[in-house]
């Protein structure tokens, strides 16, 4: 084998798509259900291997040179062979530093609180450590260490302003716990999951509900990967093809979704993007006009009234979730229910699309039915303001230039 993954259950990882992105050769996933094999394995021929949960302190051990990321963390996720040697690295401390990159997290000065104790909140504490972090404490199911706390430990929760998941808890959806009451995340600024499948996790959902910035671990994933490519071959990968390949995982992987306020020009972007960036779309009000016969969703309104509408919407919605690699225009009150938000955001990017409401016609607001008038409509926006920010990954001022919206939404892919 030249390229590959080892851990207990590889079988779902993206890790292969990535570097298939990469390099011409295939990339393997090998999944092994004890420690032996493993140590079997580091004995065959091979260029090099990607290590995941729950082998990586176990590789660390095995290892003829260790680099400075490696020896620090006590943490390998990637291991070389040449001339019979293992040689360790860790690439999740730049995974990490590109998450945090990537959603402008600053964790200068700040109290951060890690949930778990294995090996990825190791690599997880060093970046923080290193980023400035004011304090770093842990959750565990056992605490032992003088920073550890039980998963009940409030006041712990109460004084964080970040917090990160380094369990494996969510991953493809199959685990739902809730390991932390955010409720009690009453300085939570942020929460960061190193899970990255779904795309947003149920704590990464529940975290929003409060208000809590909040996003999953595909980034890290990717980052990580792409570093590990380039220790082995030795080539220095420029930013920017970090952000193509994280690009092309997003359009490969998950939806794009477009919320917003009435008049906001959600279909607009929604079809103008469609056609430069060569997007399948879908207009859930359209798709609504047309499953009521071409009737216009002011008269659905009035004839069936709002009850009926949101269950319909509900259902085109839910149909979408199961979709990938749509750019897909929410109805203005799409986010009021919990349960559209939790359907269109686990597996989407969300963009915020805004419209200053002195560029919106009078004229045209006529014939919505929850508002007929500017006024009305500027109330709206401010009753709803929120709970759209709640639930954005990105915000998209449309000052009218189309284009200008479509390519902001573009590079912040």
């Amino acid at each position: 084998m030249k390229y590959g993954l080892i851990g207990k259950d590889v079988s779902t990882s993206l890790s292969k798509k990535i570097h298939e992105m990469l390099c011409d050769s295939s990339y393997e996933l090998l999944s092994f259900s004890n420690d032996n094999e493993v140590l079997e394995f580091f004995k065959t021929d091979f260029d090099f291997v990607n290590i995941t949960i729950p082998y990586k302190i176990l590789a660390f051990q095995q290892m003829d040179e260790l680099s400075p990321y490696a020896k620090a963390t006590g943490v390998v996720n990637l291991v070389v062979k040449r001339n019979g040697k293992l040689y360790g690295f860790n690439t999740d401390v730049c995974g990490f530093y590109y998450l945090l990159d990537k959603y402008s997290v600053d964790v200068k000065d700040k109290d951060c609180l890690i949930l778990g104790t294995g090996a990825t909140s190791k690599s997880v504490e060093f970046a923080l450590k290193e980023r400035g972090a004011k304090s770093i404490k842990f959750l565990s199911r056992t605490p032992s260490g003088e920073n550890e706390f039980s998963y009940q430990g409030y006041k712990v929760n109460e004084e964080a302003q970040i917090i990160v998941n380094t369990t494996p808890v969510g991953m493809n959806g199959l685990d739902e716990r809730k390991l932390i009451d955010f409720n009690n995340c009453k300085n939570a600024e942020y929460f960061l999951d190193v899970v990255y499948k779904p795309f947003k996790t149920r704590m990464v959902l529940d975290a929003r509900d409060y208000g809590i910035k909040s996003y999953g671990g595909l980034p890290m994933l990717v980052a990580q990967a792409i570093k590990s490519h380039e220790l082995y071959f030795g080539a220095k990968i420029e930013k920017e093809r970090y952000d193509e390949i994280y690009r092309k995982m997003v359009i490969s992987s998950i939806n794009l979704v477009l919320i917003g306020h009435p008049f906001a020009g959600k279909s607009t972007i929604c079809e103008a993007f469609s056609k430069k960036y060569h997007f399948p779309s879908i207009d859930i009000d359209k798709e609504i006009v047309r499953h009521e016969d071409g009737t216009p969703i002011s008269q659905v309104f009035l004839d069936k009234g709002e009850t009926y509408f949101r269950n319909v919407e509900s259902s085109f919605i839910e149909e979408c979730s199961n979709l990938v690699g749509y750019i897909i225009a929410m109805g203005g009150g799409a986010v009021l229910s919990k349960r559209n938000r939790d359907l269109f955001a686990k597996n989407s990017l969300v963009f915020n699309i805004k419209r200053p409401l002195d560029l919106i016609d009078e004229s045209s607001i006529q014939d919505r039915p929850l508002a007929r008038s500017k006024r009305e409509l500027g109330l709206l926006i401010e009753n709803r303001k929120d709970i759209y920010e709640r639930y954005q990954d990105f915000e998209i001022i449309n000052d009218g230039d189309i284009e200008k919206a479509c390519d902001d939404i573009w590079r912040s892919l």
